[in-house]
């Protein structure tokens, strides 16, 4: 399958999520992209990374511009959402599953794996409040997309000067990525985000992410 036909094949809620976090790659913010659906298939709301932003969001340019809770704002406080899925780029950090958990999402999907900052796996039973709104977790994605999810902030971080402990790390932990990382850095779209759709990233990225299949 090439990269079109499989970005054709892929979830409506993966792919609202990978929109947003190419638009924050573009934008000069940390690569990650939320979304919200309901259980008929409904977009509810999106969320991108806006740390390094400004404007356009109450919490853009503030470090608690994550993806996630940019999504999880939009949600209703008059009802539970236990039959809502929110589907992100990268695994959820202690921040974004606490605000996954007080807003009572149900099930929570993401693509990339973090072992630097990701808290998929943290116990949530550390008082009553937390453990009765214990979300459903799936991830990390298998296949080229989930790579792809995972490397992309490494691409980010490469050419910043930020986090440079994060990339210390991933070096030590699964040096395969950062050469992963290192292979799209290469590519037009990745040098340049703004000026080239998702779809074109993907084609171009597709050798280097689809060998991880």
């Amino acid at each position: 399958m090439d990269a079109l036909a499989a970005w054709d094949a892929l979830d409506m809620g993966w792919k609202a999520a990978f929109q947003q976090a190419w638009k924050s790659f573009g934008k000069g913010s940390f690569p990650v992209g939320s979304s919200l659906f309901a259980p008929n298939g409904m977009l509810i709301a999106v969320g991108r990374n806006r740390i390094f932003e400004t404007g356009g969001d109450p919490l853009a340019g503030s470090l608690l511009a994550h993806a996630e809770v940019g999504a999880l704002s939009r949600l209703s406080t008059d009802e539970r959402h236990d039959d809502v899925t929110l589907f992100t780029t990268l695994e959820p950090c202690v921040f974004c599953m606490g605000a996954i958990v007080l807003c009572r999402v149900g099930t929570v999907r993401y693509a990339g794996s973090d072992s630097y900052g990701g808290a998929a796996k943290l116990p949530l039973d550390i008082n009553a409040q937390t453990a009765r709104y214990e979300p459903a977790i799936d991830g990390p994605l298998d296949g080229p997309f989930g790579r792809l999810a995972a490397a992309l902030p490494l691409v980010y971080l490469a050419r910043s000067d930020r986090w440079t402990r994060v990339l210390d790390h991933v070096r030590e932990s699964d040096p395969d990525l950062v050469d992963l990382a290192g292979d799209l850095e290469a590519l037009a779209p990745f040098q340049d985000p703004r000026f080239f759709p998702i779809a074109k990233a993907l084609e171009e990225a597709w050798p280097f992410i689809s060998s991880f299949e």
